[in-house]
């Protein structure tokens, strides 16, 4: 991954600040919908900041880290003039540098986009993954006509979205395919294609497990010559019951 990596989906993390009540009426019934919901107001809002605190500390200004500390960005309560203005700084610096990698990406992927085999175009721009579960992945026999030598594989990728609607991705001509841990059950968050040398092209996916926590986060890349996409009601995770692992199949540097 290059564009949408580890590094940069933390840090979508820790710019993901915490939303204020904008009135104190609107704090009361707050307040008042914890009480009758059971919950600590105050400790749920503090909890929260602690679990973000990680994060924060590592990406954050170290004025709004110092705030978090101080217990002055709490959702529990009206945050100060100063407090909201170094928030607003902030997003506004996050918002800036989101727009400024997803131009990057959407530039390079036009300047490769001619040399793109039919594939790996409709793999980027109409197989919508974002949130969708890998519910197997397995090597195939190569294609002879196509790949008549071992170095190249043929590995089998199929997501679902759910128990009625998935994806299955055939990637020939694979000379490598690396992921951090085991991709099995994993979820999609982005993805991305580039070149890869003169006959190749990389596709790789950021994941994350279904935990959802911040050392989950998982990396996936395919180096291939060509795929072939199908999707459909047909490839929902109800209609597969292949037992599948991916660990054992990674290969390449």
């Amino acid at each position: 991954m290059k564009y949408w990596t580890k590094k940069v989906y933390e840090e979508m993390q820790a710019f993901g600040l915490p939303g204020f009540y904008e009135t104190e009426a609107e704090l009361e019934e707050a307040r008042q919908w914890a009480i009758e919901d059971g919950h600590d107001f105050v400790e749920r809002a503090i909890e929260y900041n602690e679990y973000r605190m990680p994060l924060w500390e590592q990406y954050l200004p170290r004025e709004l880290v110092e705030y978090a500390r101080n217990h002055q960005m709490l959702t529990c309560y009206l945050p100060e003039p100063k407090v909201l203005q170094a928030m607003q700084h902030a997003k506004q610096y996050w918002e800036d540098k989101w727009i400024g990698l997803c131009n990057q990406y959407a530039q390079q992927y036009q300047s490769i986009l001619n040399q793109l085999p039919a594939g790996a175009i409709e793999l980027q721009e109409n197989c919508h993954i974002h949130d969708a579960k890998i519910i197997a992945v397995r090597e195939l026999p190569n294609n002879q006509q196509i790949h008549n030598t071992e170095s190249y594989k043929t590995i089998e990728i199929r997501l679902a979205h759910d128990s009625e609607y998935g994806y299955r991705f055939t990637f020939e001509g694979v000379t490598q395919f690396i992921y951090d841990v085991d991709i099995l059950n994993n979820i999609c968050l982005y993805k991305e294609i580039d070149r890869e040398g003169e006959q190749h092209f990389a596709f790789g996916m950021l994941l994350c497990n279904a935990k959802g926590t911040q050392d989950s986060m998982n990396q996936m890349s395919i180096v291939f010559q060509s795929v072939t996409v199908e999707q459909g009601t047909h490839l929902g995770a109800t209609n597969y019951s292949h037992a599948s692992k991916s660990y054992g199949l990674s290969f390449g540097n």
